[in-house]
């Protein structure tokens, strides 16, 4: 299993990371990113665990 320490400290955020993609897969990217809605609830229930725990949110599409 992957540790938060095994992530580069200069690794790109997902904006930086799609504005590299070609165009044959950014726009798919964009959409998905631009058409995502946080789901209320599971924010709140996140936010319970965040004094204890560190939460890392990773975002991919693996089609």
């Amino acid at each position: 299993m992957a540790m938060l320490s095994d992530v580069q400290s200069d690794a790109p955020d997902c904006g930086e990371y799609m504005e590299t993609m070609s165009q044959m897969y950014k726009g798919g990217f964009l959409r998905q990113r631009n058409e995502y809605k946080l789901n209320p609830e599971a924010i709140e229930k996140l936010g319970t665990f965040s004094e204890d725990y560190r939460i890392v949110i990773v975002f991919a599409d693996w089609c």
